[in-house]
């Protein structure tokens, strides 16, 4: 069967509209689940940093806290900047917590990593933190600033 130029024509533009079509499905779906998963990954990343800054930013407090600590002799703002220093500790190991609710296995490893390296900087600044504010003499002041420098 012989088809005129006019239905050939036709015929080329309807099949190269509906390839159009096509082609316009598949971009357009492939962009927007491209257009997701970049959206959760930044989101998921994004929130990673902030909790880690925040982190080395309450780290950072709770040793300034710490030098403070040993060289106070005032009970009221010894016992102010023990609490500080407490709420601080209680704010790190929460982030600890949600980072390893988002994190995946190799995040996890590290923050395990970082998590007993942290307990045995408590261990530590409790020991300080005794020896400065309940025991509070120069000896113990001493103390606690030889145990902060190891």
């Amino acid at each position: 069967m012989k088809l005129s130029i006019k239905a050939r024509l036709i015929v080329a533009f309807a099949i190269l509209i509906v390839l159009s079509g096509v082609i316009f499905y598949f971009g357009s779906s492939s962009s927007n689940r491209l257009n997701v998963r970049i959206t959760s990954i930044i989101n998921i990343n994004v929130q990673r940093i902030i909790y880690a800054s925040k982190m080395a930013e309450d780290i950072q407090f709770i040793t300034k806290r710490e030098k403070d600590l040993i060289l106070t002799k005032d009970r009221d703002l010894l016992d102010e900047l023990a609490k500080d220093a407490d709420s601080r500790v209680e704010d790190v190991s929460t982030r600890i917590d949600k980072l390893k609710e988002i994190s995946d296995d190799a995040g996890i490893e590290l923050i395990e990593s970082f998590n007993l390296k942290w307990q045995d900087y408590l261990k530590s600044f409790n020991k300080i933190k005794k020896a400065a504010v309940i025991i509070n003499t120069d000896s113990s002041n001493a103390a606690a600033f030889s145990a902060m420098l190891l």
